[in-house]
């Protein structure tokens, strides 16, 4: 066995209360902070669940300062209603992200983005630009290994958000950072627990992925990891 490629130990972790960790007290830059890209019905479903609930309303309470950025001018409106303070509407992966982001920060979140991209050097190049010299990116994205990908494939149903370009694993995030001269400092596994449930079944499923994603936390729903300038 390769032993390059096996992965370093870790911890399952709830998602926004570990943003939220590297926020307290910093000056933050939220991008991707809410919304869809081309679905209008789920940017409304969004911004009628809960914006009190999101990671940009609760780094506010615990931040220096935060700066939302989102392509979606609905979802940066939505916002910007409950929760007053800095908004941009810019998309990561073009040239004039610079132009419209000009201040650097100690912390980027860049949670649940990377996976709806098809320009990845050029966004982390953007955030790069944004980052003070010792800051850190803290990012999201879903586990390529999810054992819940595995059991609805039994059923001919890929679990997958109908805006994802691609999935990634501990070792392709790796590759990726380091593509960009980024370099992974913390790596985490998250595994949400939700609230509201359809049905039983739903509950039942969502017990045994959390009970199961204890054992195993490399079969967690997500990945989280933090890069610095390499």
């Amino acid at each position: 066995m390769d032993r390059q490629k096996k992965l370093p130990r870790s911890k399952k972790v709830r998602r926004i209360e570990k943003f939220l960790e590297y926020c307290v007290g910093k000056d933050v830059l939220n991008v991707g902070m809410g919304g869809y890209i081309d679905d209008a019905d789920q940017t409304e479903a969004w911004k009628n669940s809960g914006l009190e609930n999101t990671l940009h309303f609760r780094a506010v309470k615990v931040s220096n300062r935060v700066t939302g950025i989102d392509i979606n001018q609905h979802a940066l409106d939505s916002m910007a209603r409950i929760c007053p303070g800095e908004y941009i509407c810019a998309n990561v992966m073009e040239h004039t992200f610079g132009d419209k982001v000009s201040e650097k920060y100690d912390v980027i979140l860049f949670g649940e983005v990377l996976e709806h991209l098809d320009s990845f050097s050029s966004a982390l190049t953007n955030l790069r630009h944004a980052l003070k010299e010792d800051g850190i990116i803290v990012i999201s994205t879903p586990n390529a290994f999810a054992i819940d990908r595995f059991f609805k494939m039994f059923f001919s149903y890929e679990a997958v958000h109908l805006e994802h370009t691609c999935y990634f694993s501990y070792l392709t995030l790796k590759r990726l950072m380091q593509m960009n001269k980024l370099g992974i400092q913390d790596f985490f596994y998250h595994q949400e627990h939700r609230k509201n449930y359809k049905n039983l079944m739903h509950r039942m499923s969502d017990t045994f992925l959390n009970v199961w994603s204890t054992i195993f936390p490399q079969f967690s729903e997500g990945l989280i990891i933090t890069v610095r300038r390499a």
